[in-house]
């Protein structure tokens, strides 16, 4: 309708566009991010126009986001969390911003580099921009109350003894972050003094390595012998580990990639 002029729209109408922050709603998942996208690539074709530089940007990035991306920024999103849907797009309003600024001190704008979003999200290069405080307060709610020292308690995976996502660890209840050994009734625990931070990024947050493990057998190294998943991926482990001679093992590049693949495939299951 804007584009064949049959109605007028001005600053002043947007007045009636704006919404209660009570039941303001963002996307959450890949699939919502999807058709936000999707929403703003034909708002910004209608009201900028097919050949306007923003405009075509965004359809560089919209068709390498559905044919080349789309499975890997939804292991981002939905698996690991670490990214979520309003930091992208909150980085193409960003962008965007950025542009019409430009314009607006009569300075030539860069090119609009929405792609640049997708190839450091493949490279595991990228940023999440801060967002604004509204935005910000409402994926991170105020954490409850601390609870009291007193009642915490050091839970461990019954399996291989090993700490849970979700329990507090020796090594949280210490000042110093060089940790290599502490009591616990599960033994004492060790620090890897060699862990791959990559491998420790592919597990997502609030999982347990009993759910990545599943049903199904730990991956085996080169020599034959089972990796301890705990030692290698949390970052250290207990004495008494059923899988401890593992532990004076250091990851050779192929376990490394056979665990990193292993985790991946565990984790979409």
């Amino acid at each position: 309708m804007l584009a064949e002029r049959k109605f007028g729209l001005h600053y002043s109408d947007l007045a009636h566009f704006k919404v209660p922050k009570d039941i303001r709603s963002h996307p959450i998942t890949c699939f919502e991010l999807e058709k936000s996208l999707g929403l703003f690539g034909n708002l910004i074709s209608v009201v900028l126009g097919q050949g306007h530089p923003i405009t075509a940007n965004f359809r560089l990035f919209w068709a390498a986001f559905t044919k080349q991306f789309r499975n890997q920024i939804h292991f981002e999103i939905d698996m690991r969390r670490v990214i979520k849907p309003i930091h992208i797009l909150c980085n193409i309003q960003i962008i965007c911003f950025h542009w019409f600024q430009a314009k607006r001190s009569n300075v030539d704008p860069p090119t609009p580099q929405f792609f640049d979003i997708l190839t450091r999200i493949s490279l595991s290069l990228y940023y999440n921009p801060t967002l604004p405080s509204h935005l910000y307060q409402i994926i991170n709610p105020r954490a409850s109350p601390k609870t009291p020292l007193a009642e915490i308690k050091t839970i461990t995976d019954d399996d291989t003894g090993t700490m849970a996502s979700g329990g507090t660890g020796v090594s949280t209840l210490t000042s110093g972050s060089n940790l290599t050994s502490g009591s616990s009734r599960s033994g004492s625990f060790v620090k890897n003094p060699a862990v791959d931070a990559a491998l420790q990024g592919l597990l997502p947050p609030g999982v347990k390595i009993t759910d990545l493990l599943g049903s199904d057998p730990v991956p085996i190294s080169e020599d034959n012998n089972p990796i301890c998943l705990s030692y290698h991926i949390r970052g250290g482990c207990f004495t008494n580990c059923c899988r401890k001679e593992n532990h004076a093992r250091i990851l050779s590049p192929a376990n490394k990639q056979k665990l990193s693949n292993w985790v991946v495939d565990q984790t979409a299951k």
